[in-house]
């Protein structure tokens, strides 16, 4: 689960007159006098906050954007050139060098001093700058948290994590998909492909094979370290005083467990239960019981129109 820092608009150095300006001399330096104290007692923590925050948005959106291209680049298997090389040891490198940014301890720490500098200096709320600074530290903050490592152990799981998780992607990616023709021939096609051939194809045989290799997904990364990464998922969040990963995840994301989620969840499943059985067995009477079948539901249920807006041809090699 990757958060977004959104950069602030450039501070506006707008003076805004608090004292009807009179002709009397003395009461006009008054009121400049007045105006200037506050300025300073208000703008000093801002400065610095404000300062804070374009240091940390930047030095995010740089280390962020390279973890990005190297996610892109092994994901849609693009060429590697000599200055722009894509590979999956760079891939773990540069999202280590995003997470270690995230779960730095001192940017945590700096970020909460100046929110509490700018909450204990009584911001103006009037000022949308100012009040924008302070929505992003408390982002900042959010964000931070959610990257935290309280223990060097908990740091390297989270490390060697990331490092499986590479291995995984890549092994993903040269991982050749297909189904095969009546006559036995063997066609690579991208899951995509595969998905659509499930959905719109006329022969049983041919979505029956697009089936088949959608589900050879799920065995193919059990073997190549996805189990794995499950165990040392859960280590880590267990070790963060949380149930498991996912509830660690969910924690984070939603602001409760997955205990609640679950609850949630329930209830919307067997408030639509009935729906689903009345829609099978409608299925069923049309058109047989082998229409609940995985690979002939889709089908059966797509209708005329998908028929119709598929006209790509999918080449097995392409990512989408």
């Amino acid at each position: 689960m990757f958060i977004f820092i959104f950069s602030i608009k450039t501070l506006r150095r707008n003076s805004k007159t608090l004292l009807s300006l009179t002709n009397k001399q003395t009461k006009k330096r008054t009121t400049e006098q007045h105006n200037h104290h506050c300025s300073m007692t208000t703008t000093a923590p801002f400065s610095k906050a404000q300062t804070f925050v374009k240091d940390f948005n930047e030095n995010y959106a740089n280390k962020h954007e390279e973890f990005e291209n190297q996610f892109w680049g092994t994901k849609m298997a693009l060429a590697s050139t000599e200055s722009t090389p894509y590979s999956t040891e760079l891939l773990s490198q540069t999202k280590k060098e995003m997470e270690d940014l995230l779960s730095n301890p001192q940017i945590l720490q700096d970020a909460q001093i100046h929110l509490d500098a700018l909450t204990q200096d009584n911001v103006d709320s009037r000022e949308e700058d100012q009040q924008e600074v302070v929505t992003i530290l408390k982002i900042i903050i959010k964000t931070c948290q959610c990257y935290t490592y309280p223990t060097t152990v908990a740091k390297s799981i989270r490390e060697q994590t990331n490092q499986i998780e590479g291995a995984l992607e890549k092994a993903r990616n040269e991982m050749i998909l297909g189904y095969t023709e009546v006559d036995g021939s063997f066609h690579p096609t991208s899951s995509v492909g595969l998905r659509t051939k499930l959905r719109t194809h006329s022969s049983e045989d041919i979505r029956k094979s697009a089936y088949e290799g959608l589900r050879s997904i799920g065995t193919f990364v059990c073997q190549n370290g996805f189990c794995e990464i499950v165990k040392y998922r859960n280590q880590l969040a267990k070790l963060l005083g949380y149930e498991d990963y996912y509830d660690y995840t969910v924690t984070n994301a939603e602001g409760f467990g997955k205990q609640r989620l679950f609850e949630i969840l329930d209830g919307l499943e067997e408030g639509t239960r009935p729906l689903m059985e009345q829609a099978r067995k409608e299925l069923e009477k049309r058109h047989g019981v082998k229409a609940l079948d995985p690979w002939n539901t889709s089908f059966l249920m797509a209708g005329s129109v998908i028929q119709k807006m598929v006209s790509i041809h999918y080449d097995g090699r392409n990512r989408f």
